[in-house]
């Protein structure tokens, strides 16, 4: 009677899951997920080392491309300035002429202008009357004059002599329109050309046309474009 319980008791024993089954079991799907997660932990590690060099690639890229934009850009410069060379002795000749002396490392201080009219404009603060006024830009604005006031470009103090190539001529306002009059007609000069004042070589603009004769025929005209900003709050003056 007690053979028999001990093997009833041992088919139940039998039929029942292994204990030890289940934990291998366990064991072996643990080790299962930790090795996926190392896997995981050692790509992202792989993908994190190549990132600074992907970054590294992508910003030598781009400065490369800006560096080739700026090569261009310094090279047409360099090949302007070279066709304008042949006249720096006539330039030298006529400041000599007009007694006006060219201005290299001149001081530049900013002013904020206070009021403004239609015909100039009130700066902030006293300056040296007949001191060049500049845009932000480096565009010649006008000429200073007393208590602050500045005539804009090509009016009053500001109608002053300038050059485009060899041709002298006068910066002119008309109808709100800066122009370069009284140029030689024998002046070959062509749009986009520039202008500049005869005294300090400030950028006055560029010709926005060939010179076309004016109405009285005897000289030629040339309206300007890219001129210094009218609407400005801040200017620079000369030192």
């Amino acid at each position: 009677m007690r053979h028999t319980r001990r093997k009833e008791r041992d088919g139940l024993d039998l039929a029942r899951p292994a204990p030890r089954r289940r934990h291998k079991t366990l064991r072996q799907l643990c080790a299962l997920l930790l090795g996926l997660a190392g896997l995981a932990l050692l790509s992202m590690a792989v993908w994190g080392a190549a990132l600074p060099r992907r970054l590294d690639d992508a910003l030598a890229q781009h400065y490369a491309a800006q560096m080739s934009v700026m090569q261009r850009e310094l090279f047409a410069l360099r090949r302007r300035l070279a066709e304008h060379e042949p006249d720096a002795e006539e330039n030298a000749a006529l400041r000599n002429f007009l007694q006006s002396r060219q201005t290299d490392g001149e001081r530049w201080d900013p002013v904020w202008t206070a009021a403004r009219w239609p015909g100039g404009f009130l700066l902030a603060q006293p300056v040296q009357a007949g001191a060049a006024v500049l845009d932000r830009s480096g565009r010649f604005a006008g000429i200073a004059g007393e208590h602050g006031t500045v005539s804009p470009a090509g009016s009053g103090a500001g109608a002053v002599p300038a050059l485009v190539g060899q041709a002298l001529g006068t910066l002119t306002r008309q109808n709100g329109v800066l122009w370069v009059t009284g140029l030689p007609c024998n002046c070959k000069a062509a749009a986009g050309e520039l202008a500049v004042t005869a005294q300090g070589q400030y950028w006055a603009g560029q010709l926005a046309a060939a010179p076309q004769p004016d109405p009285g025929g005897l000289t030629l005209r040339a309206p300007l474009e890219d001129t210094a900003d009218e609407t400005d709050c801040l200017y620079f003056i000369g030192g």
